[in-house]
């Protein structure tokens, strides 16, 4: 479970950005926003189920997912880095433009916290660092290892790994090195960070994971139970492998597509199709059969993007601790479908494994204290020099926002800031 994230120097982030998900002494009136948290065992920590981001377009939402997207995707790969890091500073400012980019991350693994994190620009790390600690109250944080360029140095109890400082490349991450070379802690540490899912719901390509379905190809039984409850009239969910056809148009072009892509041979190439079951109905509304469509011709784009999503979260409410980071969560969907996944999160009798979501939308209509505890509530926004920030409702004094105002017309009304500054015609 992540405690917090944050970052600096990236893209439209000038100065560091910090998203908690530690849950803040506010106090709310609704009763039932006690289950948006959880409560660590033995610790001091109280943490959020979930947390939204709003903000105007332009804001620098995106970014807060680009950000761990690069994080997450560096860490697990950056011993496979041959040539330029793929990071980008804030290009806007001299002052930030030769400076190195810095992400960080707390999580907990297995009743430790973790504190993880690294400075880079394109060409090099400049310092990195692992620390743990236990999470019994007032324990004290032990240093794993610290590296400034290529000088590493190790916590005294850490032995893991001998040698592999003389192994680590200037472009390369210590942490990554270690899993490569069989640590046990880095290879655990990386699983985790590997584990976290992100999705941008604005593309219109979506991943259908595999392990929606059972070994007969029928969706499994939990994600039917969802779709139906959220009032799709989907019967089933089949998935059903065929060879490609060169016949067919759309099958040539990813016949060539791949050969150009891979340089060689495209023979004996399958495709999976999914098909959904409906109802067939007479004249006098009598059930008399039923019909497959194809999910990718045939259904809208909300379904699919809804079966794309009720896939990715019953999987992580299935694993303990689970994260979801999701871009645009509200893409497509009815703003009912959007309350309905987040209320997933925060009960505690369907998220039973403390999982969190972290999702952007500008739907206004979910922005309420009978679905959020302010401290779930963030802003991204981006001031006349082009730089982004990012702040929680909870940062406001209660002064000025009361636990029971119409957040959402306060939004709209511009009192928290993040929202376009339209000019009149």
């Amino acid at each position: 479970m992540i405690i917090q994230f944050k970052f600096s120097n990236f893209r439209s982030f000038k100065d560091e950005a910090l998203l908690s998900m530690e849950q803040t002494s506010l106090r709310e009136t609704k009763e039932e926003l006690g289950e948006n948290s959880f409560e660590i065992d033995a610790t001091k920590y109280k943490l959020l189920k979930t947390a939204v981001i709003y903000g105007a377009n332009a804001s620098g939402k995106s970014n807060i997912f680009k950000a761990m997207t690069f994080f997450r995707n560096f860490t697990i790969t950056s011993t496979y880095t041959q040539d330029k890091i793929p990071v980008e500073s804030f290009r806007l400012n001299t002052s930030s433009m030769d400076k190195p980019s810095l992400f960080e991350m707390m999580f907990i693994i297995n009743q430790k916290i973790y504190r993880y994190g690294f400075s880079c620009n394109s060409e090099k790390i400049y310092e990195e660092w692992l620390y743990e600690r236990s999470i019994l109250k007032n324990a004290k944080e032990k240093k794993i290892f610290t590296r400034k360029e290529q000088q590493i140095t190790r916590g005294y109890f850490f032995k893991e790994g001998k040698e592999v400082e003389d192994k680590t490349r200037n472009n390369t991450l210590f942490l990554s090195a270690l899993s490569q070379w069989n640590s046990p802690l880095a290879q655990q540490i990386l699983e985790y960070i590997k584990s976290i899912a992100i999705i941008d719901l604005s593309s219109p390509v979506f991943v259908i994971g595999e392990d929606m379905f059972e070994s007969n190809n029928n969706v499994s039984a939990e994600i039917l139970k969802y779709l139906q409850m959220a009032d799709f009239s989907i019967e089933s969910m089949i998935k059903s492998e065929k060879n490609v056809d060169e016949n067919n148009p759309e099958d040539r072009f990813a016949i060539n597509l791949l050969r150009i892509l891979a340089k060689g041979s495209s023979n004996n190439l399958k495709k999976i199709e999914i098909h959904t079951t409906h109802k067939v109905f007479d004249l006098n509304h009598n059930e008399i059969s039923k019909t497959n469509f194809e999910l990718s011709r045939s259904e809208s784009m909300g379904t699919i993007k809804f079966v794309t999503m009720i896939g990715l979260v019953t999987k992580h409410l299935s694993q303990k601790n689970g994260v979801i980071f999701a871009d645009e969560l509200d893409s497509s969907l009815h703003p009912l479908l959007l309350e309905y996944i987040i209320k997933m999160f925060n009960s505690s009798k369907i998220n039973k494994s403390n999982s969190q979501l972290i999702f952007s939308v500008h739907n206004v209509e979910i922005l309420n204290n009978d679905l959020f505890r302010r401290d779930q509530i963030w802003f991204a926004d981006k001031n006349k020099f082009e730089e982004s920030s990012l702040y929680s409702l909870a940062d406001f004094k209660t002064t000025e926002v009361r636990k029971t105002q119409n957040f959402a017309k306060n939004y709209l009304f511009g009192r928290y800031g993040a929202v376009p500054q339209i000019k009149s015609f």
